[in-house]
């Protein structure tokens, strides 16, 4: 049975087992030796096997451990160690309840580093005057947006939800109108305010009122990032968005490189490996190597079918389960019955 171990991600900690138990548990039902005859070649079979039915598990089901809760600006966040020019629009985070935080800020003129927005208004033009117009639609890029460390947020891949307020935070969440286009999230203009007092229109319907909101968060899953198919290689030449296999697990290069180990975090970051989808992919990629092998009638009772949850999909429909019912995390409806009958 695989070790899990806790492994912190943007997301919080995630439930992960190592890359390599799996690899090895697929060889050892294989019938090969992990610790003596397991041949590269033979890894790398197993590793390209695994990518695509990672893959196939990731796409399944919106899994809680592979979704985002992303509280994101329409800008840029601004950042001490990057200077500015005139014209340029940065959004100040700052600390919780802090002067100016929370803010949009264009550059007055050129703007050296360190020079704070809330403590520079002879640098910085604070929106809460009414002089800063965003360019419009408001967008959320898709990928590229740099958090207020100078990183960036992590890409934005299918959405589930665009809110005004936290949903996990708030018990009624208040749902921003959006559609997606090449650029990122557009959020309408019309709908680019909103307020927290409900408002009751005749017939009894709820509505919020839009009023100066600054920020939206975007509930979505994670791209799929690739697992490794192939070793890390020293020597080789590596650029960023590449993925490869070292040691235990996968990792992808954030800075390129040709001589450092995935084990510098300056350059490489793990590519966590969630434990909910070991037990299918040990099944899947063994009924992969059993077709590869000839084995076809053995490969389609391992492998099963995906529609009536037999085989190794069992396992996949076992964590939906999990999810929907015992973590209840479906959506909840209140239903109001008319007293004058039907």
């Amino acid at each position: 049975m695989a070790q899990y171990t806790q492994t912190a991600t943007f997301q919080g900690y995630l439930k992960t087992v190592q890359q390599s138990e799996v690899l090895y548990s697929v060889a050892s039902m294989m019938g090969l030796d992990p610790s003596a005859n397991l041949e590269t070649n033979a890894a790398m079979s197993i590793l390209r096997y695994m990518d695509f039915r990672i893959r196939e598990a990731w796409e399944f089901w919106d899994w809680t451990e592979t979704l985002i809760n992303d509280q994101r600006a329409f800008e840029n966040a601004w950042n001490a160690s990057s200077t500015y020019t005139i014209g340029q629009i940065v959004f100040y985070w700052g600390a919780t309840g802090s002067t100016g935080s929370l803010t949009y800020y264009q550059a007055l003129g050129s703007v050296g580093a360190n020079v704070s927005p809330p403590t520079n208004p002879a640098s910085w033009l604070s929106m809460s005057l009414g002089n800063v117009n965003l360019p419009l639609p408001l967008t959320v890029p898709t990928y590229g947006q740099t958090n207020p460390s100078g990183g960036l947020y992590p890409e934005i891949g299918t959405v589930l939800d665009v809110t005004a307020n936290d949903p996990y935070q708030n018990a009624i969440p208040v749902r921003v109108p959006w559609t997606r286009s090449a650029q990122g999230i557009q959020i309408f203009p019309q709908y680019t305010t909103w307020s927290q007092t409900p408002i009751v229109l005749a017939g009894g319907s709820v509505i919020y009122p839009y009023s100066n909101f600054n920020t939206v968060f975007i509930l979505h899953r994670q791209p799929y990032p690739g697992f490794a198919t192939q070793e890390w290689v020293s020597g080789m030449s590596y650029t960023i968005g590449n993925v490869v296999f070292y040691q235990t697990d996968s990792y992808q290069c954030i800075q390129n490189t040709n001589s450092q180990a995935p084990s510098n975090t300056a350059f490489w970051t793990l590519v966590p490996f969630p434990y909910i989808f070991s037990s299918f992919v040990r099944e899947a990629v063994y009924g992969d190597l059993l077709r590869e092998d000839g084995q076809q009638e053995k490969a389609g009772t391992v492998l099963g079918d995906r529609w009536q949850g037999t085989g190794a999909y069992r396992f996949l429909l076992a964590e939906a389960d999990k999810q929907t019912i015992q973590q209840g995390l479906t959506q909840r409806y209140s239903v109001i019955v008319s007293g004058g009958g039907w």
